[in-house]
């Protein structure tokens, strides 16, 4: 079985050899195609005191001084944001009774996600 296997690889390099293949040169890597600039997604939600989902919060996505994403959770605490480019995002959560909170997401890809918010005293 070795024998047969290496018998079809010196058939193959010969047939590429033939062919000319082995006179071509490497002219580096094949770009990919592009990725569309807005791919992304982000979806998750928001739990207060106890892991309660938390309604009404104000979710702000900002990457920059022009670029600018929002959404609102729902009674379920959820929310989702689309349209997002990859990159580094800074993330505000807003709601009256609880404390702001800010974090900065890398969004690679779709991202899924869970805040905690701290009760405001």
């Amino acid at each position: 079985m070795r024998a047969y296997k290496y018998a079809m690889v010196a058939m193959a390099m010969a047939a590429l050899a033939a062919a000319g293949c082995s006179e071509r040169t490497f002219s580096g890597p094949t770009p990919l195609p592009a990725v569309s600039a807005a791919s992304f997604e982000l979806a998750g939600e928001v739990l207060g005191a106890g892991g309660a989902p938390v309604a009404g919060v104000e979710i702000t996505l900002s990457r920059g001084e022009d670029t600018e994403r929002r959404a609102v959770s729902d009674a379920e605490g959820k929310f989702r944001i689309a349209g997002l480019e990859g990159g580094d995002w800074n993330a505000t959560l807003k709601c009256k009774g609880y404390g702001d909170r800010s974090v900065t997401l890398v969004v690679n890809g779709n991202l899924t996600i869970s805040f905690d918010l701290i009760p405001a005293f």
